[in-house]
């Protein structure tokens, strides 16, 4: 049974409420309406929310205010918030908006197709939420419970990122629409023209005629119909290309959720894996790292696909946060290597972050141990890294770090033995890699 999601609207003029579910009608969903922060706030706390689309001017309390003080209780700090606003712009949302804790902007008056757009990927990022919070109910450990929290923290991670992926073609897309909507007014006042002309060919004489399809021709020269004609295929072009490349950032999250696969263990290729995750974190990687990658030519072996994924995530978040965590004018670099020997598939993930305090690195794994503030997410990455390479799949972490010249996590994978789950035998080394 699918789990049909709810939008908060939040808004202190009905009809600008009554327009965005007008606009959003093609969806599936149910919209519950607030005219002010504080009837807003009440409702967060009530309702499991997918996605709030919240104004900015409002009286008593502003949306940025609201937002803040949403963001301070747990219970809603991860509901995504996109504002809407005529007073919204990039520099707002840069300055203010973002710092409140919103993931997207959109400015009034809205574009349909744009604000569908953004609040799709929400849902889908809803969805996969409800599906990660089924597949969890069986669990029975702690362990189990902090890879769930952990992988609905990447998601409120991720959200803006790939709203941000997502808003380059959007917004071309919409803008080449706009263009083909007038060009499609200029070719229909030619063709009208032309119909008259063909109702009227009997009634015209020879002289009549000529002048007829003289002003014409006049009038697809005024038009510019031949710059038209070759724009046109421009525009549609470019239309297909935004279009492709938002299937292609979809379907890079659907490939690294794997929500089809939660349970099952199957032949998967890291190598695949390590692609499909750095598309999802692209948006992060952008400004912050160059990842070079020397991926080998590596056997597939047999893993739980949505897992190995999340440790590939926990591993890139961390080196990229700790590249960020410095403040550099320049980005960094991550490198990432795989290979193939007869002890299985090595993987290396290096970063020139700042590296670890040698005190600090035999406690990287252990269950509860986390170097992030309070309000900042379970900070838990290296240790469910940890779980899901040597519990859930028999192999080998290793960590490797010198402070000041960055860190490499080394992750090895035993030969496949062809069965159907991971032998659980091998244990995680904390230190000097011992192949150097």
């Amino acid at each position: 049974m699918s789990h049909k999601p709810a939008i908060l609207i939040v808004d202190d003029r009905v009809e600008n409420l009554v327009l965005l579910e007008k606009v959003l009608r093609p969806f599936d969903v149910d919209f519950v309406r607030a005219c002010s922060g504080n009837e807003a706030l009440t409702l967060t706390l009530e309702h499991d929310f997918a996605l709030a689309l919240v104004d900015v001017q409002m009286p008593e309390m502003d949306g940025y205010e609201m937002v803040q003080l949403m963001r301070q209780n747990d219970a809603t700090r991860l509901l995504p918030v996109i504002f809407v606003s005529a007073i919204v712009s990039e520099d707002f949302y840069k300055d203010k908006g973002a710092h409140a804790g919103a993931v997207d902007f959109m400015s009034k008056p809205i574009i349909p197709v744009v604000m569908r757009a953004k609040v799709r990927v929400f849902l889908d990022l809803y969805q996969q939420r409800i599906a990660l919070e089924r597949a969890n109910v069986d669990l029975k450990t702690m362990q189990g419970q902090l890879i769930q929290s952990e992988k609905l923290a990447s998601i409120g991670q991720l959200a803006a990122g790939l709203a941000h992926e997502i808003n380059t073609p959007v917004g071309y897309v919409a803008s080449n629409i706009q263009a083909l909507t007038g060009y499609t007014d200029k070719i229909q006042q030619v063709l009208s023209r032309s119909n008259e002309l063909i109702h009227q060919r009997r009634e015209l004489d020879h002289a009549a005629m000529i002048e007829k399809i003289d002003q014409m021709h006049e009038m697809r020269n005024q038009l510019k119909i031949d710059f038209i004609l070759e724009d046109v295929q421009d525009l549609f072009r470019d239309c297909r290309e935004g279009l492709e490349k938002i299937g292609l950032i979809v379907q890079s999250l659907r490939d690294f959720s794997r929500i089809d696969q939660l349970d099952a263990y199957a032949m998967y290729n890291l190598n695949d894996g390590i692609t499909t995750t750095l598309a999802v974190v692209g948006h992060e990687l952008e400004t912050t790292a160059r990842v070079e990658t020397d991926l080998g030519n590596i056997p597939e072996h047999m893993c739980h696909a949505g897992l190995m994924n999340q440790a590939l995530l926990n591993i890139i978040v961390n080196a990229i946060q700790a590249i960020q965590s410095q403040q550099r004018t320049e980005p960094g670099t991550i490198v990432i290597q795989t290979s193939n020997d007869l002890d299985g598939i090595v993987c290396r993930i290096s970063d020139d972050g700042p590296g670890i305090p040698p005190e600090i690195i035999p406690k990287v794994c252990d269950p509860f141990f986390t170097t992030k503030p309070v309000g900042e997410g379970p900070g838990l990455g290296l240790n469910i890294a940890y779980d899901i390479i040597t519990n859930k799949h028999g192999g080998v972490l290793m960590v490797d770090s010198t402070v000041g010249k960055g860190t490499t996590i080394t992750i090895k994978l035993p030969p496949c033995t062809g069965e159907t789950t991971p032998v659980q035998t091998q244990h995680v080394l904390i230190g000097q890699d011992d192949e150097g």
